[in-house]
């Protein structure tokens, strides 16, 4: 098996062609993206170690002329000291689980976690004294800052210098005061161009079975208790990182992308998932909780009796978040449990609480879709 580094959906396919027209030799197309705003140059607290991680002639965060030098050069669009990226990524998510001064983030790691991604860099402090560990939530659900703001305006093109190839915003880790701001900023654009259309995309998540995230508050307590205390009949996560039901719409508006993460702590609360008794669940009954998911997303888009409801089926893939994933479900904690994974999702789709949503399409056809197509079809359109 190898990988290769693709520029372009046309080079996708020729490696699925490939792939099955040689049994000897398999290769995986990789698309890049980038996870983490922090990665050009921003919101890092190492100053100067005796160690390797940063040397003190090379600044870990550089000022806001640079950071957009580094963003034309990700689109494509070299300079004399940042050349340009071949290929350049498809999106990418600025905010992570921790601060970087673009970006606010939301609440997005358990409890006993936290301790120990502060020993990381970017979280690390290193001085010649010796070190020392800062605090972590600096950014958290804090809002957009002005540099944020024009870093997404370059990367869209929608600042005045459309130079280079669009790069797509990933909302997943967006803060809710972030995610306000990022809707606003699309807004304005579409009143002012109609015709360009920038898809929402939440590459790994899920849904938390909230509303609305314009009456949501903007300090969300996201803790561990909330996450105890939800009642299995609603289900998911309440935590903000999760899509509130408008969202599901503007995504659904935008012609967007929702990626389904397998991590059993971001698709359901505690008690939907219970931490005994799971251990003896079948591996139908875990991929219920990816179902689950997809019967909320598909009923938010039809109770909103829009003419094109039913394309929020072409909407929905698998994100899994590769080995990013804190908690897997049980049954599908590696990729060679996918294809069964596949036919309990295609088995669960035929039951008859998703008849009246499906419009005729059999549950094989559905599932093929949200596994492999939706994904080809959206790299298709903007890659």
């Amino acid at each position: 098996c190898r990988l290769e580094i693709v520029n372009s959906y046309a080079r996708v396919r020729e490696i699925i062609a490939e792939n099955e027209a040689n049994n000897e030799e398999f290769k995986i197309a990789v698309v890049i993206t980038i996870e983490g705003g922090h990665a050009l140059g921003c919101g890092h607290v190492v100053q100067k170690t005796n160690s390797n991680r940063n040397d003190s002639n090379t600044p870990a965060n550089v000022d806001e002329a640079k950071l957009l030098e580094r963003v034309n050069a990700l689109k494509g669009v070299g300079s004399a000291g940042t050349p340009a990226w071949e290929p350049t990524p498809l999106w990418i998510t600025l905010a992570h689980a921790f601060g970087n001064n673009i970006i606010g983030n939301a609440q997005a790691l358990p409890k006993f976690y936290k301790p120990k991604l502060r020993f990381f860099e970017p979280h690390w402090k290193g001085t010649e004294s010796g070190d020392t560990i800062p605090e972590y939530e600096l950014t958290l659900n804090k809002g957009m800052t002005p540099t944020g703001e024009k870093i997404i305006k370059r990367l869209l093109g929608i600042d005045g210098n459309n130079q280079g190839r669009r790069i797509l915003i990933d909302i997943k880790h967006m803060s809710i005061r972030s995610r306000l701001k990022y809707y606003e900023i699309l807004d304005v654009n579409k009143a002012q161009y109609p015709d360009d259309n920038i898809p929402i995309i939440l590459s790994h998540g899920g849904v938390n079975g909230e509303p609305s995230i314009t009456t949501a508050g903007k300090d969300p307590t996201d803790s561990h208790e909330d996450w105890l205390r939800r009642d299995r009949r609603e289900k998911f996560n309440p935590w903000s990182f999760g899509l509130h039901d408008d969202e599901i719409i503007r995504i659904h508006r935008s012609q967007g992308l929702i990626g389904l993460i397998v991590d059993q702590r971001v698709l359901a609360c505690r008690k939907r998932v219970p931490p005994i008794r799971s251990k003896l669940w079948s591996s139908r009954k875990w991929a219920r909780l990816v179902t689950d998911q997809i019967l909320h997303i598909v009923k938010t888009v039809y109770a909103e009796g829009l003419s094109d409801k039913a394309d929020i089926w072409n909407m929905i893939c698998i994100g899994t978040d590769f080995d990013g994933g804190i908690n897997p479900m049980d049954k599908y904690k590696t990729a060679t449990r996918f294809k069964e994974l596949f036919e309990n999702v295609e088995s669960l789709l035929g039951e008859s609480k998703f008849e009246s949503y499906r419009d005729g399409v059999d549950a094989h056809a559905l599932t093929v879709n949200i596994f492999s197509k939706n994904a080809l079809d959206f790299l298709k359109k903007h890659y």
